[in-house]
């Protein structure tokens, strides 16, 4: 089982015929990976696909409808490879920008961080004149 399917079976442990209270359900994707959004309490926060909080991305549950942690965890497993030199623009609670840049250009993004179709770009020195 992939790591998020096995903390899941485990969650199944009951007393009384009911689930353990206080006890955190992981939400998984198909493969039995975290999805990247988890919820505990009143936070919401961004995990890696095994599971591991990737700090500094998080949000109260009320506001936590539009959260996608896309952009914290493309961040976190570019991290692992080593390499250096991709930006992301994240938001606080891990999402997406509506726009990236590459060296010092700068283009319309949609929620994965894929570049708009037909969008404008412009220096990164005039970001604040791109209309996404």
């Amino acid at each position: 089982l992939n790591p998020c399917a096995q903390e899941l079976s485990t969650f199944t442990a009951t007393q009384n015929g009911l689930p353990l209270l206080g006890a955190h359900k992981p939400l998984c994707d198909v493969d039995g990976y975290y999805q990247p959004k988890q919820c505990a309490g009143s936070q919401c926060y961004c995990v890696s696909k095994e599971g591991h909080q990737i700090e500094g991305y998080t949000a109260n549950v009320w506001e936590a409808q539009h959260m996608t942690c896309q952009c914290a965890r493309d961040q976190y497993e570019y991290m692992q490879t080593g390499l250096i030199g991709r930006l992301f623009y994240c938001t606080g609670n891990g999402s997406y920008q509506n726009y990236q840049c590459m060296g010092d250009v700068c283009r319309c993004t949609d929620a994965d961080g894929n570049v708009v179709a037909n969008s404008h770009s412009v220096s990164i020195g005039q970001i604040d004149t791109l209309k996404c």
